[in-house]
């Protein structure tokens, strides 16, 4: 399997505003990325995932939407958050934190690789200089990913970058929806 099949991101504005993760703020000069994972293969069943749910650690009570996510720098059309339609882009999920061991855990199992490191070696040259951004960015904690139920839909560069410095990372799961 080619690097480009397990992880694809793309520049939209190139501006550094708005991308998953800095809740629609500007990052000056920072890239505006958006990632797309195309092979979705489930290696375990939702038994599984639900035992990694359940270690992800509350970030208290604050909700964001997708809407005030992204901002106005939505995701590519061909990126894989459009899979699940725009009526889930209004509704409020609650924002966690995942620990770095669970998350290279998650990655683990989500690409079928043993260690992290195999999945970074398998990224394209332009992949590694976008997970390196990540890895420098002293904010990685605070960026956000979205996942569905233990996969991750948005933000795969961010995840590789904070499992491989071992920091957590915060997440919010687009299978549960914050009852308001």
């Amino acid at each position: 399997m080619r690097a480009a099949e397990f992880v694809s991101e793309t520049v939209s504005t190139g501006l550094g505003g708005g991308s998953a993760g800095n809740s629609g703020g500007a990052i000056v000069g920072g890239p505006t990325t958006y990632e797309q994972e195309h092979q979705y293969t489930k290696h375990h069943g939702r038994g599984q995932r639900r035992t990694l749910a359940s270690t992800y650690e509350s970030a208290g009570e604050q909700t964001i939407t997708l809407n005030q996510l992204y901002g106005d720098n939505k995701p590519d059309s061909h990126d894989a958050i459009w899979d699940y339609g725009t009526m889930i882009w209004d509704t409020p999920f609650k924002i966690q934190t995942i620990n770095p061991r669970m998350l290279d855990m998650q990655l683990c199992d989500q690409y079928g690789v043993e260690h992290i490191e195999e999945l970074f070696d398998r990224m394209q040259p332009e992949q590694h200089e976008i997970v390196d951004n990540y890895i420098n960015d002293p904010n990685l904690s605070n960026k956000i990913i979205v996942v569905d139920d233990g996969h991750i839909v948005d933000g795969n560069h961010r995840a590789i970058a904070a499992a491989l410095t071992k920091r957590p990372i915060k997440f919010v799961d687009i299978s549960e929806e914050e009852e308001i």
